[in-house]
């Protein structure tokens, strides 16, 4: 029964829809038809035709209730109404042309800047099941201010084997591995993984099995979707296929889905570790995990712990260092995102306030243009119309307003979100820059913004509308009550709550602008311009001894420097300013003549491996001693120099010069596959000089941590990756085919790669504070102007409220000037209530720019820059007063020529 009752309502419905004028006429027939039948049955009482006719009407209680009544029964009268709202929302805001404009434009902005930060942030912080759950494992020791992420095999397998808390424990390596094809070698990132690393399915083939990651096992591969694409043309044939990787064929087994992890690597190959190798020191492994769901961090942190004091308890002999060590679980999602979030949530938070700033600013003209239409909605009243039909009446022209607007947003983000990525470098986003766009769920959150703000900034309108007295409002005159008390301190309230977001805005704006010029002040250490950097990886097949590796770089240095247009060419283990601080290289060292305090660890520092010529390319200033030279080789006494950080922190006041450090063991950089071994061949280095603090990871404002050189003609072994860094007085990009030309001369397999200018490299470490910095401008300048063109709109609005009073002053004999000072007096007043919140407000804010970013380096948005100094925010309110005082200056003036007269008689 419930069935046909729908079966036959659900047509009717639809009918009445979508054929309406011909409903209506069929329902105004058959009512007709009723009353001529019901006439009829009168007739026979000696009535007339006309009493016949009246009194059947009175029986059917007339035909309009009767219609009322069937259109009742069909259920589609709450659609109806709305489509007439629809209509008449729309005529309204059709015949207001430049209201409507106005109010889309400010929408447009507000919704589409929103639209885009929002793009951004899902895409780079939103939190995938599998990212939250994987991560790796990290440890901590007293006696280092870095942590430990790499282990040794023999830790591995004790942190595999937790598997209450994890579901799967793998071990990882970075390489560098030459391809072969084309003109010149290239370089391909390549991942060793153990087969239990990749457990998400694959676009093509399958992943590594067990006996695959073991000693001895087939060299097969996997491919990322990009690198197959790029280098294959998406062959769909490639399985089975070999690639050669350094002296070493692989067999293709398997091809990664588009823009899934590959490690930052382009190919992927077993990783086969001993899993029986005791020794413990030899820690060149990051050990990935994935949690078991319903595992929680707590939960980790307490099993790890227990682990750390079994590992203190089991080998507290042969490895001291255990006895305080500590290990965690660290997130891969919280470091791959710690670089970007501060700075993604403050201009998400900026565009926040724009919007409200936007839909103070349609609201403030909402307001105004309800007191224009009191008279209008007094008749609707007095006629009958509910005041809740009024209200909704009011709310849908609002929301035909933010729909207009987020349609206007949408197209406006999807124009700017281009230009808003290419401010952020590529290797500070966690995700592929064209996986950002417009998607679904961002259009979901555009229509969601939309609803909510066309709700926010049209229920005061609504409302004061609806308060209306018919009578009162009939009888006072549209422009009396246009000018109640109610309306007036609304849009006076927005107008203030603008002005106060301006200031907040603009002053965060001040205080990162105060940030970025402070950074580009900061002492580098180093002279990034016309200089090229380009990295030479020598594989250990056909470069096995020092000898071999130190004379390959010598004769590479020798060739680039005869090429015309060098100026000066040098070699390094790591880039300035291009690493994480968990890329950097570190070695543990003693002091002579020092023996640690109550048997605590050694002491910690970064080193990197240079050619004699590198200070003087880079422009390092020598403080003390003397810098490498070219006898600085094998067979010389071994020396090191130091930086400024570590001379000041180990020999403070000190003379350093010929001081001896024993180096012990090294922890390995994550740029390269390359395992640093122990320092046995020269374990005491005499200290030969001290040069100026050169900054190290791309975190700018990072502090700089204790860092010696070593010669590269004493120290070859270690470094078998080396960035050399060529200066040319022309564009030193120009100079790259002659480089390439000169290395391939040498060996014609070697790819040289990680080519760019340093100038680029130091343009990147300003990511974050760059996007926040330019995003905060373009917000604060909008800010600004909408409340400048909210409050002019008020003031406008008030004088024309306000022209009977002005023309009675003028009538009585107040000069002109007089009115003038008094409507400015009036837009000042705003102002100064607006700068008193925003102040209070800017110093609230100023808690988030100045609190440290999570993870591996921690330092706040804000550099050398105090938010309790007055200047920047004096100068900012001073801002927005003057540009206050000219928007109130045009309608001041407007009041000044009003004609008494004329006032008088219109009201």
């Amino acid at each position: 029964m419930r069935l046909e009752h729908w079966l036959y309502t659900i047509p009717l419905r639809l009918r009445s829809l979508f054929r309406r004028n011909r409903v209506e006429q069929e329902l105004a027939e058959e009512l007709q038809y009723h009353l001529e039948r019901k006439t009829e049955e009168f007739l026979p009482q000696g009535m007339s035709q006309d009493d016949a006719r009246h009194a059947a009407m009175r029986a059917m209680d007339g035909l309009e209730l009767r219609k009322e009544q069937c259109r009742d029964t069909r259920g589609v009268n709450s659609l109806e109404t709305l489509l007439q709202d629809l209509r008449f929302g729309l005529r309204m805001l059709r015949k207001s042309p430049g209201f409507t404009s106005v109010a889309v434009l400010t929408l447009a902005l507000g919704i589409g800047a929103n639209t885009a930060i929002f793009s951004i942030t899902d895409a780079s912080l939103r939190k995938n099941g599998d990212w939250y759950r994987l991560g790796a494992v990290v440890g901590d020791e007293p006696h280092r201010t870095e942590r430990i992420f790499h282990f040794s095999v023999a830790e591995f397998v004790n942190i595999s084997a937790l598997r209450d808390i994890f579901e799967q424990a793998g071990a990882l390596q970075w390489s560098n591995s030459a391809l072969t094809s084309g003109t010149y070698p290239e370089r391909v990132g390549c991942a060793h993984i153990t087969s239990s690393v990749l457990s998400s399915p694959l676009h093509l083939g399958r992943n590594f099995l067990p006996g695959e990651d073991r000693p001895g096992g087939p060299p097969v591969a996997i491919l990322s979707y990009e690198f197959w694409q790029g280098h294959f043309n998406g062959d769909s044939q490639i399985l089975g296929k070999r690639v050669k990787l350094d002296e070493t064929d692989y067999t293709i087994v398997g091809v990664t889905r588009p823009h899934e992890s590959a490690f930052g690597s382009g190919v992927m190959v077993p990783l086969q570790p001993n899993l029986s190798d005791p020794d413990r020191s030899r820690r060149n492994l990051w050990v990935l995990v994935t949690l078991r769901p319903g595992v929680t961090w707590i939960q980790v942190e307490a099993r790890l712990s227990v682990l750390a004091r079994q590992m203190a308890r089991d080998n507290r002999i042969a490895h001291p260092e255990y006895a305080d060590l500590q290990l965690h679980f660290w997130s891969i999602y919280e470091a791959m995102t710690s670089g970007t979030r501060p700075a993604l949530l403050i201009a998400l938070a900026a565009a926040a306030l724009l919007l409200i700033v936007a839909c103070a600013n349609v609201a403030g003209l909402l307001i105004a243009r309800a007191t224009t239409r009191w008279r209008e909605v007094a008749i609707r009243l007095a006629l009958g119309a509910r005041r809740s039909r009024i209200v909704r009446q009011m709310l849908t022209e609002a929301l035909l307003l933010a729909a207009a607007g987020a349609l206007s947003g949408i197209l406006f983000a999807y124009w700017s979100l281009p230009s808003i990525i290419h401010l952020i470098p590529a290797s500070w986003l966690a995700v592929d820059p064209t996986l950002i766009r417009v998607n679904p769920r961002v259009l979901l959150f555009a229509v969601t913004t939309a609803l909510l703000t066309g709700f926010f900034f049209g229920v005061a309108p609504a409302w004061l509308s609806s308060r209306a007295e018919p009578l009162a409002a009939l009888n006072a005159g549209g422009q009396r009550m246009a000018g109640s008390r109610q309306s007036r301190i609304s849009r006076d309230s927005l107008v203030a709550c603008e002005i106060a977001l301006a200031l907040i805005m603009l002053v965060s704006s001040a205080w990162m602008l105060e940030t970025y010029r402070n950074l580009q002040s900061i002492d580098l250490g180093f002279e990034p311009a016309h200089v090229l950097s380009l990295t030479i990886s020598l594989p250990t097949s056909r470069y096995s001894s020092a000898v071999k590796i130190g004379s390959f770089f010598e004769n590479a240095l020798a060739h680039v420097e005869a090429l015309p247009g060098v100026q000066d060419a040098a070699l390094v283990s790591g880039l300035p300013m291009f690493d994480r601080s968990v890329d950097l290289t570190t070695l543990d060292f003693s002091i002579e003549g020092r023996p640690p305090e109550n048997g605590s660890e050694p002491d910690n520092a970064n080193f990197r491996v240079i050619s004699p010529g590198y200070f003087d390319l880079i422009g390092a200033h020598l403080l003390r001693g003397r810098f490498f030279n070219p006898d600085d080789r094998d067979g010389q006494p071994p020396v090191a120099i130091i930086n400024e950080t570590m001379a000041r922190q180990f020999w403070p006041g000190a003379n350093l010069i010929g001081q001896r450090i024993h180096l012990t063991s090294a922890q390995t950089s994550d740029r390269e596959n390359t395992v640093i071994p122990p320092v046995q061949s020269n374990p005491v280095v005499t200290i030969v000089g001290v040069v100026s603090d050169v900054k190290q990871i791309r975190v700018i404002d990072a502090p700089v941590r204790p860092e010696f050189y070593l010669p590269e003609l004493q120290n070859a072994a270690l470094q078998p990756e080396l960035t050399m860094m060529v200066r040319s007085p022309m564009e030193p990009e120009k100079l790259l085919p002659a480089i390439r030309n000169a290395i391939r001369s040498l060996d014609p397999e070697l790819p040289v790669y990680g080519v760019q200018p340093m100038t680029q490299v130091v343009a990147d470490s300003y990511g974050p504070k760059r996007i926040v910095t330019v995003l905060l401008l373009f917000f604060a300048a909008a800010a600004v102007l909408l409340s400048i063109l909210g409050i002019y709109s008020v003031i406008a609005y008030s004088v024309i409220q306000r022209s009977h009073e002005i023309g009675v002053r003028l009538a009585l004999g107040a000069h002109p000037r007089d009115i003038q000072r008094l409507i400015i007096k009036q837009g000042l007043r705003l102002s100064l209530i607006g700068l008193g919140i925003g102040v209070v407000g800017a110093l609230f804010v100023a808690r988030f720019l100045t609190h440290s970013v999570s993870g591996v380096t921690s330092v706040g948005l804000l550099y050398k820059v105090s938010p309790w100094n007055p200047l920047p925010m004096l100068a900012v309110g001073c801002t927005i007063f003057v540009a206050t005082l000219a928007a109130c200056y045009i309608p001041a003036r407007r009041a000044m020529r009003v004609d008494p007269m004329v006032a008088l008689r219109h009201e």
